[in-house]
This record gives C-alpha cells, sequence and structure tokens, in this order.
C-alpha cells in the first residue's frame, strides 16, 4: 500500500515508487484522500486507489493559514493531521486489512499512516518529501500535534525501518537514521507541454497563482532577452487571452515536464517545492528561489546555503529582477554548485529497485 496525501507534490515520487512496484508484478494501491481526482488531472495513474475522507483534502490548504505561509512546522503538522485523526487512523487500518497489504510505502508526512501500519501489524517505509520534516523541531511538533489530539503511539516522520531519501546528505541539518538514497529518473507520464531551447524556466508550482508576479517576471525576462518559459499551470488559461503581456522571447504555457526541459536549461526561477528542487538538483540546474510558504522557505534557504541558489525578491521592479536574472545566468559559482548536488545524486541507485528495499523489510534478512 502506498500512502500519500492528495497534492502533485505529495503523490508525485509515491505514484512513481508504486508503478515500478507493478511494473514487477507486485500487488499495488494507493491510499490517499478526498480530492485526489483533481490531482489525477496533472498527475495520472491507473492503480487501485483508496480515498479516506479525513486529513490533508483540498481544503487542506486552500484557507492558507498565517502559520502555514510563516513555514510554522506546527501549523503544517496541524493541517496534516487532519480533523479527525483517530477515526481516520481507524479507516487506514480498515483499508490495509481489506486490501491485505504486507508493507506501507508512506508520504513522510502521513504520520497516521505509520500509526495505522502499525496497529495492524505491518512493517512501513518512509518517503522522505520535505528535509525540514527530518528536523527535531519538525518531527516534535508532528508528535505534539498527534498527542493533543488523542492519537496514541504517536507515529514519527522517520521511525520506520527505512527512510527513503531523493536528495543528497547536504539538504538535511542531521544524520536520518536508515536511510536509503535513491534517484527517480523519469516521473509518471508526460505533463503536458515539452518547451525546447529554453534558457529560463519559471514555475511556481501546482498550489500557488500569483498572477502578479508572473505578469512582472515575464517583462523582466523580456528586458533579459533570452528564451524563456514561464509554466502558468491552470493560469495559462488566463494568459491565453492576454498574449501581449509575454514579449517576444517569454511563452507562457501550462504544466511542462520539468524532468525533460530543465536539463537544457541554464536557470531555474522556483517556488522550492520539494519535488521542483530534486528535479533541479538532478538536472544540474541552477535556481532563483522563491519560496511561498510552508517547507519551500526551508528547502529554498538550504539550497541558498549550499551554493545552488540564490533568493529572488519579487516585491522589487521588473529592471530590478531583469538584473538579478541575468546575473544568476552568468555566474559560474551558481552551476559549479548545482554541478556538486548533481553528481552526488546521479550517484545513488534508481529507485526502480524499490521491490528489493520493501523485500528486506517484509523479510528482514
Amino acid at each position: 500500500m502506498v500512502a500519500a496525501h492528495p497534492y502533485v507534490g505529495h503523490l508525485r515520487i509515491p505514484i512513481q515508487l508504486a508503478t515500478y512496484l507493478a511494473r514487477d508484478g507486485h500487488s499495488v494501491a494507493i491510499l490517499t484522500g478526498t480530492g485526489f481526482e483533481a490531482v489525477r488531472d496533472v498527475l495520472p495513474w491507473q492503480l487501485p486507489t483508496f480515498a479516506v475522507d479525513g486529513g490533508i483534502d483540498e481544503a487542506g490548504f486552500a484557507e492558507m493559514p498565517p502559520g502555514v505561509v510563516r513555514g510554522d512546522v506546527e501549523a503544517v503538522a496541524s493541517i496534516l493531521a487532519g480533523g479527525r485523526p483517530l477515526a481516520l487512523v481507524e479507516d487506514i487500518v480498515g483499508v490495509l486489512e481489506r486490501f491485505r497489504a504486507d508493507v506501507v510505502v508512506r508520504d513522510c508526512h502521513h504520520v497516521l499512516a505509520a500509526v495505522a501500519a502499525a496497529r495492524a501489524g505491518i512493517p512501513e517505509v518512509s518517503v522522505i518529501l520535505n528535509p525540514q520534516a527530518t528536523t527535531r523541531g519538525a518531527r516534535e511538533a508532528f508528535q505534539a500535534v498527534q498527542e493533543r489530539a488523542g492519537v496514541p503511539d504517536a507515529g514519527d516522520v522517520l521511525s520506520p525501518v527505512r527512510n527513503l531519501s531523493f536528495l543528497p546528505a547536504a539538504f538535511y541539518e542531521a544524520d536520518v537514521p536508515a536511510v536509503v538514497q535513491r534517484r527517480v529518473d523519469l516521473d509518471p507520464g508526460s505533463i503536458r507541454g515539452e518547451p525546447d531551447g529554453t534558457d529560463v524556466l519559471v514555475s511556481f508550482g501546482t498550489i500557488a497563482q500569483p498572477v502578479k508576479a508572473i505578469v512582472k517576471l515575464a517583462r523582466a525576462l523580456g528586458e533579459v532577452g533570452r528564451p524563456s518559459v514561464i509554466a502558468a499551470g491552470r493560469l495559462h488559461e488566463h494568459f491565453r487571452d492576454r498574449p501581449a503581456i509575454a514579449p517576444a522571447n517569454v511563452r507562457i504555457v501550462g504544466f511542462v515536464d520539468q524532468t525533460r526541459v530543465l536539463p537544457a536549461c541554464r536557470l531555474f526561477v522556483s517556488h522550492a517545492g520539494f519535488n521542483s528542487v530534486r528535479e533541479a538538483v538532478t538536472a544540474g540546474c541552477p535556481m532563483l528561489v522563491v519560496p511561498q510558504f510552508g517547507e519551500q522557505l526551508y528547502n529554498a534557504r538550504r539550497c541558498v546555503g549550499l551554493g545552488l541558489a540564490r533568493e529572488l525578491d519579487l516585491s522589487t521592479t521588473s529592471h530590478a529582477l531583469a538584473a538579478e536574472v541575468a546575473a544568476a545566468l552568468d555566474d559560474p559559482s551558481l552551476r559549479a554548485a548545482a554541478a556538486e548536488q548533481q553528481q552526488a545524486t546521479l550517484a545513488a541507485p534508481s529507485a526502480s529497485d524499490i521491490g528489493a528495499v520493501l523485500a528486506g523489510v517484509v523479510t528482514p534478512s
């Protein structure tokens, strides 16, 4: 059973792991929350899916509480624990028993799936989708929220017998126990659009909809003059009727497959979501980071600290933004730092061996 919250950022790697397992002949199902159908518009999958009513769902981040915007780990933990955690644990146990699951592979945030697996006597593996979640403060916050909700034997982000990492060790503040580092070569499916000849790619992920920022960046990129693509997601419809916003060297599109575009890019302007950071690091592409909320602030700080990114201030003028983009494009130190982390990523084995990893969990040697 592969468990993840119903957001593209939470489901992308778990779906890929489930795809590998199904390809190798294993019986696999997805456990997620209500609202997952909207995700399948962007990230399609054909595996059996169980949706439990609770935990994070379409209402989860829609209201965007101030604590989440600030990146407060306890505020995020409160949302991820859901409004009915005790009942949710029982629901998940029921799904695991009906499916006769031998092992649970879970989004690291899905600590209630960890509690349910423990109650069902099933081993579990955590997929680290957020380096901040491995810090002591975040782990304690998750446990505190569950304890206040009355959830006994509260699971820990890093409690499993294995923790799957998809970023180099330098992205973590401390050693991650029982870690198995892997790389994901290509994400599932082919997300629409594959622009060629792109020097600068801009994307703010699948949740944020920063219309004003996109307009300002389009002007800035026009001034820079390099071939650029802005992946506006569902906002593409908004800009399609306003072609004058994009200068001749800038294309505003919907979704792009970043794993295919980034390797040829010279710069990625990103919200610093986990998957975008992972894909940029795998491609060796330097970044300008514009974190919006939650763990993106932490990811941005780590990327800046490792020298492979600079933080971009969108409150400044489009002319100043153009200068920042031009400077980043011409900075060899950014590219060198990105190449260093790329090498560390590519040195890890492919995640396509997930079946063998899980076999060692279910039947330890």
